[in-house]
């Protein structure tokens, strides 16, 4: 068998990483890093958070909220006003927003509930603003290579492709992943 060559990026990396939905999954920081220096020169807007570092649930929340420019105190206590803030984000037309989660492993297994929650406002979120042509996406990086969410916004998140042998999803036995 002949060695895997260099990476082949499709023309529109974007599109290609939401295909399965908004949030996308990671192992690897070298491999998350790649794909956020393609998004950075192609016009995104990057906002990186250590997940490690939450607290409390409510942290997440805030860190989410300022670095996206919620008014006031909105959006940092409750999913209600989260939820009530997001339409108001800026999203560029241009390229688009990432968020990213490292470690985010680390505050899900500690609050798994409000950590759904989390991605499944963000992934509602970004299919209402593809309906007007701008890309709001979560790329989560995982210490854990069992991490598995329930569908947010409709979708399961997916193991990015340069990582997917090597995931192991907890995945309950009545569901099955879709296919690759």
């Amino acid at each position: 068998m002949a060695p895997v060559g260099p990476r082949v990026v499709p023309e529109h990396l974007d599109l290609w990483l939401m295909r399965h939905g908004p949030v996308l999954l990671y192992l690897k920081p070298e491999v998350l890093e790649d794909d956020i220096t393609w998004l950075l020169q192609h016009q995104y807007v990057v906002h990186r958070f250590a997940s490690d570092t939450w607290k409390i649930e409510t942290d997440s929340l805030a860190a989410v909220a300022d670095a996206l420019g919620f008014p006031n105190n909105r959006g940092r206590r409750n999913f209600s006003g989260f939820w009530d803030c997001l339409p108001d984000i800026h999203v560029p037309e241009e390229g688009g927003l990432a968020l990213v989660f490292v470690r985010f492993d680390h505050f899900s297994h500690q609050y798994s509930k409000f950590a759904w929650n989390l991605l499944d406002c963000i992934a509602r979120a970004s299919w209402e603003f593809l309906l007007t042509g701008r890309r709001l996406m979560v790329l989560m990086q995982s210490d854990d290579p069992t991490i598995w969410f329930e569908d947010v916004g409709g979708h399961t998140p997916w193991m990015n492709d340069r990582e997917h042998n090597d995931w192991m999803p907890a995945i309950p036995q009545e569901r099955s992943p879709p296919p690759a």
